[in-house]
């Protein structure tokens, strides 16, 4: 049985055990199914219930919570580097540039920009000292 996702074709992982992942292995497949918990539940062989149950067990959260927790820690840790706010917030999926900004200001507090000033700001300071 093959699936195929974004023109990919890749093999299920065979009804998976939620106990069988690590936490980065678990965040990999979250950036592998885009976010998705409908694809999240197919890379992993199993239905929609069963994924609710494991993210319910594992992160004390559904799967959209988490999957949408996941994708900021991502925007966060890309916010470090030079990349564009707009590249960023379409490669992690989001449709709008204002809605990436919305939704990270809700979730941290301030915006993206401001995010990567501070950021920018730390590294100097600590780059002269």
């Amino acid at each position: 049985m093959r699936m195929e996702y974004w023109g990919q074709r890749q093999s299920p992982l065979r009804m998976a055990r939620k106990d069988t992942f690590t936490l980065e292995e678990w965040a990999h497949l979250a950036k592998q199914a885009r976010y998705d918990p409908e694809i999240l539940a197919g890379l992993l062989d199993i239905g929609p219930r069963q994924l609710c149950r494991y993210t319910r067990e594992l992160f004390n959260t559904s799967p959209r919570e988490w999957l949408d927790e996941r994708r900021l820690a991502d925007a966060a840790f890309l916010l470090q580097t030079n990349d564009l706010i707009k590249g960023i917030a379409f490669d992690l999926g989001f449709k709008t540039v204002s809605h990436f900004s919305h939704k990270f200001k809700e979730h941290y507090g301030v915006s993206p920009k401001e995010y990567k000033e501070q950021v920018e700001r730390f590294r100097k300071y600590y780059d002269q000292h």
